[in-house]
């Protein structure tokens, strides 16, 4: 009941970084507004770890099977081997015990993790350890070993004890290897629960701790140090990794965010993509220069292409929102003050916003590499269409400075559009201007001196003026 409470709760909140898919509901939205999701993600990740623990511990206790038990115990193996008619019941026994566990065993070697993440993986060992481990416990009890026993000292049936101490073994051998699994994954459950569930930025910190304790399962276990298993492990990683980004970046609310927030969640997410690639390599470094170990050769392409492409994809990101943004701060309500063409800069900001649009509009997963043709379609689009606003924008700036006929004017202009924040083109275009305002002064400069040349021997005067005064006050 609290459970599924808790996780709408938390998923219902937005994602940690601060803009993920998915809105949650309106009970969800009021708990988290008062700044209680730390509290109740915590609350959701204790709970889960006790539902483990007790899930576990049950699963220990009672496993998936139960052998079926004589209902007379075997005291002196000895003497019950003289009995044949025990040795009979007893033979019956073994030979169920064996069907069921070829049974089992097969069953076990079927099945698969449940989901795509590390824990799946874990979850996987721990189920299986349970069920071997169960079973091996229960044949190796007191009286079912005293059963067995009897059944070698009294029993002619020597392919069916020979059989059964095979099945035996190969469970031995089996549980051990679940058991130990077990062990080992358990050391690494934290980290793969940081990737899955906790923030984003806290993956940029649990990266480094997890890949070396990776590096020392792979050292360490028998069961984890070859390429096949610890390498569909990195893949399992690799899976939550993209997937928690993939989740975060909403592309139909992207743009209507904060642009500052906007653009720390995307950079986030590139980051935690680029920090993926970057430790694996690191503590894959070390190992080959160390020598002694083992080297990752695990295959790049499984690992990475994924995660590098999404890295790409919010590179492009980070550049669609800084421009949006850009255009947003220019167009606003200081450069209508300035230029008073408030229907020629609304006509501009509606550009802006049909430019952006289609990637609001997007249906495919932009972080699909099989859909990276319509991806480059999109983004060819909104850079076409940045170009002809910026096309407008400096059209809209030229026109204002033509306006004007002193270099003043020009200045004092100026000086109220760098007020106007903005960065990029739209800014260089305006500091560009100080050559034309430069060349406007030069210009009057050169009329100025040109026209006292003209009138210096002979200065006009005004009426009733006297000459020299009049002459002095002409030169000023």
């Amino acid at each position: 009941v609290f459970m599924p409470m808790l996780l709408s709760i938390v998923g219902g909140g937005g994602n940690d970084a601060g803009g993920g898919a998915g809105g949650g509901d309106a009970g969800g939205s009021v708990l988290l507004s008062d700044g209680s999701s730390s509290t109740h993600r915590e609350l959701l990740g204790n709970m889960q770890k006790f539902l483990s623990q007790v899930s576990h511990a049950l699963q220990q206790l009672n496993g998936d099977v139960t052998l079926r038990m004589p209902d007379f115990a075997v005291n002196e193996p000895e003497k019950a081997a003289t009995d044949g008619e025990v040795v009979s019941v007893l033979e019956g026994f073994v030979a169920e015990w064996g069907e069921l566990l070829a049974s089992v065993m097969q069953r076990e070697s079927e099945k698969t993790p449940v989901g795509k993440g590390p824990l799946a993986e874990i979850e996987f060992w721990r189920a299986r350890n349970a069920v071997l481990s169960s079973m091996y416990e229960q044949l190796n009890l007191p009286n079912t070993r005293r059963m067995l026993e009897a059944v070698e000292l009294g029993s002619s049936d020597r392919n069916l004890l020979a059989g059964f101490r095979a099945q035996m073994a190969e469970l031995s051998k089996l549980s051990a290897e679940s058991r130990d699994n077990v062990k080992f994954l358990t050391t690494l459950e934290r980290h793969f629960k940081n990737i899955s569930s906790g923030p984003l930025s806290g993956i940029l910190d649990t990266l480094p701790p997890m890949m070396n304790a990776l590096r020392m399962v792979w050292i360490i276990s028998r069961h984890y140090s070859d390429d096949q298993r610890m390498g569909s492990l990195f893949q399992r990683i690799a899976v939550e990794v993209g997937d928690r980004v993939e989740v975060a970046i909403d592309l139909r609310q992207l743009f209507r965010m904060v642009p500052a927030d906007a653009v720390d969640l995307v950079r986030t997410c590139k980051s935690v993509l680029e920090h993926w690639y970057n430790t694996y390599m690191q503590v894959r470094e070390k190992i080959e220069m160390n020598g002694r170990d083992a080297r990752w050769e695990f295959p790049k392409q499984m690992l990475f292409a994924r995660t590098n492409y999404m890295a790409e994809i919010c590179s492009n990101l980070i550049e669609m929102v800084e421009i949006v943004d850009d255009f947003f701060k220019f167009l606003g309500p200081e450069l209508k003050a300035v230029t008073g063409d408030m229907q020629g800069i609304d006509r501009v900001v509606q550009r802006v916003k049909a430019m952006y649009e289609p990637v609001e509009a997007i249906v495919f997963n932009v972080f699909d590499y099989g859909n990276s043709q319509e991806w480059r379609a999109v983004k060819q689009a909104f850079y076409a269409d940045n170009e002809d606003i910026k096309s407008a924008t400096r059209e809209l700036i030229d026109t204002s400075f033509r306006k004007l006929r002193s270099a003043e004017g020009a200045c004092n202009l100026l000086q109220n559009f760098k007020s106007i924040k903005s960065k990029g083109a739209i800014q260089k275009q305006v500091v560009n201007k100080f050559n034309d305002i430069l060349t406007q002064f030069a210009r009057e400069i050169e009329t100025t001196a040109e026209i006292f040349e003209q009138s210096r021997e002979n200065p006009p005067v005004t009426k009733n003026q006297p000459p020299v005064a009049g002459a002095i006050k002409w030169a000023r």
